[in-house]
C-alpha cells in the first residue's frame, strides 16, 4: 500500500500549497519520529516549478490508519513496474 501521496495532501494542506501542483513535484525525502507523530519531509523538484517549495508533514498514527482505510476501499491496484507485486494506491490523477 503506497500512501505517500495522502501524506503529501496533508503536508500541501498544512503548508497551504496547491496539492495538485506538488503532486506533480514532490517526492518523500525523509521520516522521522516526533512525539507521538511523525514528521515527514518532501522534496520538491524546483527546477520543474520553483513556486512549489519543499514540504513538511506532521501525521499522527491515527491520521495514517484512517488514510490506510480509505485507501483499502478507494484506493486502486497498481505493479511494480517489470514485476508481478501488485500494491493500492489512491489515483489523484498525476
Amino acid at each position: 500500500m503506497d500512501v505517500s501521496n495522502d501524506v503529501l495532501k496533508l503536508a500541501a494542506e498544512q503548508n497551504r500549497v496547491d496539492f495538485k501542483r506538488a503532486l506533480k513535484v514532490c517526492e518523500p525525502l525523509r521520516l522521522n519520529w516526533q512525539e507521538n507523530a511523525m514528521k515527514v519531509l518532501f522534496y520538491s523538484k524546483k527546477y520543474m516549478d520553483a513556486n512549489i517549495p519543499d514540504l513538511e508533514a506532521v501525521v499522527t498514527w491515527e491520521q495514517i490508519f484512517g488514510i490506510m482505510e480509505d485507501v483499502k476501499k478507494t484506493g486502486k491496484t497498481n505493479k511494480v513496474t517489470n514485476t508481478d507485486v501488485q500494491y493500492l494506491q489512491k489515483d489523484y490523477g498525476r
